[in-house]
């Protein structure tokens, strides 16, 4: 038997149309329609069979871009009954299935003009034949097995059913949505939206419109109403050029908006030309924020019938962190291996969430974060008085991951790319030790992730904080065939928090991982000098932004007075070594005592039995804060509760977010020490975490917590002596 099959492949933007065939046609290269046309097309030539053209608009969820993933199915009449009344399904054969492909961008503009998105106009080609047309998604389900054709010359205003000729074309007259034979009258005119659009501007405080200002929105039902579930959208605008091989300048109308919808939630970098949301008609509330520290943005939406098209312009004051800090994160890998997301819309999360610094990891593949960052800034066509909410950020970091077997996963930052070379130059990790990746890898600074997660290194080969090292975990000092001497215990980090195992867990489950790594960090702290100690560092980690956005959880790194630009990182991996970091999952903490902060050495004179604590707490008002704690040598030896309104903090008359106070700690007298102050939920905290309040609807559901990393405490006139187990 001899097979005869064709490939079919349609390139070009996802948004401009093939303008060489017929434009009802839907020639765009991510709506499967076009290529469908061109299949059936060719069979028919080859078969010396007759075509027919149906051309149809879609309105309502039943666009392109439409809130829900929507079905067409086109079926033949078989019966010998009246078409336009027989329901039976034995009597209609399916001819051909079709389903909406949301565009990437308004359109786009090249060399011959400026093209706009179809996303409402359509025609297949049919065997001619007796049709029905299906449009159903998950809500609703119409069929239309009368139409009017207004190609018609004879009865253009009259239903009949619908009769595909041969080579002719009918064109229904009747806008086709799953929800049709709800919302329309019998008469045809709309009584009401199954879902309704609505657009959300921004602006900064002080900027006109048009300058960027990115956020996150989320929205939420109220009265009984649930909250919005959208299907995933994007609007990236940024197309490649494929004569010059490089990304094509964005149109001069939407440059670079990267916005993305989905459940409840949009963000974007630059909305204002608005983003979009679908709700069903109802009562809601809006929020919007950029990152926990923002001052949150609330209003109400009325979507109910009769109201009109809904728009909201937003103004939003900028939320500086302290001077000298920045915020960084670690998202999960992309699509381009083992992820949910695309490079862009990670580094348009972290600007939407106030993220400065984007490690850009993927699994057993070496990512080209300078290539990235140049693509990514170059589609933000504007000049600097319009960037002044983002500056130059986000920065992006190289790095690589792996899933070691036994030894769970982990991350290599700052290494090298080589762009002509396989995986960009990373060696595969099948068979490695820890040991082996934290040489083979080449990075600068190493990460374990989830040491105590289902794959984690705590959880395979054990530790017990209760013991010395050398017996809490004997793989520590073991070396690998490729480590060159390097051990299993050489890595800088653990992750300590990581957002994206509540996407897949309970937020127990997850709470209780963090108390445990922060037990297993405690016990580390106490057997090691402040010249190499294991630092802590938490990262969003998600697969998804729809449930795990980019900073979900972050680390705050202090990187002082020092000016970053792209090509000049250091002091980011300056700060990662020395552990000038805060990790937190909402308030911000900046400590000292004396002049030293987290990751420093703090000199103290005498045999005092306490030390003086400078906090910093950095929490706006939608952020609660339970209590601050102060733990020594792994012990909490103090606790403030609500310490917003406890009077040892002085709120500042600047910036209603930070609160200032001194704190006298108890620390053992006559020994070093180490401390670290923790600021947030209870660590008894259990369930669902103030479930109504504005914190929780926002930021999925997460406890709030910072934690920084140690100040160690040095007795004048020696050296350090970790205190022991």
């Amino acid at each position: 038997i001899t097979h005869k099959r064709r490939l079919f492949v349609k390139g070009g933007t996802s948004s401009t149309p093939d303008y060489s065939a017929i434009y009802f046609t839907q020639n765009t290269p991510n709506q499967a329609t076009g290529l469908l046309n061109d299949m059936f097309t060719e069979m028919s030539v080859l078969r010396e069979e007759k075509t027919s053209l149906l051309y149809f608009y879609t309105e309502g969820t039943g666009t392109r871009t439409g809130p829900v993933p929507l079905e067409l199915r086109f079926e033949c009449y078989t019966g010998d009954l009246d078409p336009a009344d027989d329901k039976e399904p034995a009597h209609w054969k399916l001819e051909r299935l079709e389903w909406m492909e949301p565009p990437e961008s308004y359109g786009i503009s090249d060399d011959y003009g400026y093209y706009s998105t179809p996303n409402y106009s359509f025609g297949v080609f049919l065997r001619p034949g007796t049709y029905r047309v299906i449009a159903k998604n998950r809500t609703h389900s119409t069929a239309l097995q009368e139409g009017t054709n207004a190609n018609s010359e004879d009865r253009p205003n009259q239903l009949t059913p619908i009769l595909l000729e041969e080579e002719k074309s009918f064109f229904l007259s009747e806008r086709l949505s799953p929800e049709r034979s709800e919302v329309f009258s019998p008469y045809g005119s709309r009584t009401f939206q199954a879902q309704n659009e609505f657009f959300i501007s921004t602006r900064g405080n002080d900027t006109p419109s048009g300058f960027i200002q990115p956020m996150r929105f989320t929205v939420s039902g109220l009265d009984g109403i649930p909250d919005p579930s959208n299907r995933r959208l994007k609007t990236i605008t940024s197309t490649f050029d494929p004569t010059a091989k490089i990304p094509r300048p964005p149109d001069g109308y939407y440059p670079g908006p990267f916005q993305f919808v989905g459940g409840n939630t949009a963000f974007g970098v630059q909305n204002f030309s608005g983003i979009s949301v679908w709700t069903v008609p109802g009562l809601y509330r809006a929020y919007g924020a950029r990152g926990p520290l923002s001052i949150l943005e609330v209003f109400s939406l009325d979507t109910r019938p009769g109201l009109g098209f809904q728009t909201k312009d937003l103004t939003t004051f900028q939320a500086p962190l302290p001077e000298g800090w920045i915020a960084f994160d670690t998202p999960g890998p992309t699509q381009a291996t083992s992820g949910g997301m695309l490079p862009c819309e990670q580094l348009s999360s972290a600007l939407a969430e106030g993220v400065g610094v984007v490690a850009r990891t993927e699994i057993d593949h070496q990512a080209d974060a300078d290539a990235l960052y140049r693509e990514f800034t170059s589609d933000l066509a504007y000049e600097d008085d319009y960037r002044a909410a983002i500056g130059s950020q986000p920065f992006v970091i190289n790095a690589r991951s792996s899933n070691l077997d036994g030894y769970g996963t982990v991350t290599a930052y700052f290494t090298s790319v080589d762009v002509n070379g396989r995986s960009g130059g990373a060696r595969p990790s099948k068979g490695w030790t820890l040991a082996d990746f934290l040489t083979q890898a080449d990075g600068k600074y190493n990460v374990i992730h989830r040491p105590r997660g289902p794959e984690g290194i705590f959880t395979k080969l054990g530790f017990n904080p209760a013991l010395p090292l050398s017996q809490a975990a004997p793989w520590w000092n073991e070396t690998g065939l490729l480590s060159l001497r390097k051990t299993n215990g050489d890595f800088d980090a653990l992750e300590i928090i990581n957002a994206g195992s509540i996407a897949s867990s309970d937020i127990n489950l997850w709470w209780s991982e963090f108390k445990s790594v922060r037990e297993d960090w405690f016990a580390l702290l106490n057997q090691q000098k402040p010249q190499a100690f294991t630092k802590a560092v938490g990262f969003s980690s998600g697969r998804f932004s729809v449930d795990t956005p980019v900073g979900l959880v972050r680390t705050y790194l202090n990187i002082g007075e020092d000016e970053l630009i792209q090509s000049e990182l250091e002091p980011i991996l300056a700060a990662l070594k020395s552990g000038a970091a805060v990790v937190s999952s909402g308030p911000m903490l900046e400590v000292k005592v004396g002049s030293a902060g987290p990751g420093a050495s703090a000199v103290i004179n005498g045999s005092p039995s306490s030390v003086v604590l400078e906090v910093t707490l950095v929490a706006p008002d939608w952020l609660p804060v339970d209590e601050l704690r102060v733990v020594v040598n792994g012990r909490v030896v103090k606790i403030i509760n609500d310490p917003k309104n406890d009077p040892a903090f002085v709120p500042s008359d600047e910036d209603s977010r930070f609160y200032t106070g001194s704190i006298n700690i108890p620390v053992p007298v006559g020994k070093d020490a180490w401390l670290v102050v923790e600021a947030g939920a209870p660590l008894g905290t259990t369930g669902a975490y103030k479930p109504e309040k504005s914190w929780s609807i926002v930021m999925k559901g997460i406890y709030p917590v910072a934690i920084t990393n140690p100040i160690f405490l040095v007795l004048s006139g020696g050296e350090y002596t970790p205190p022991g187990l």
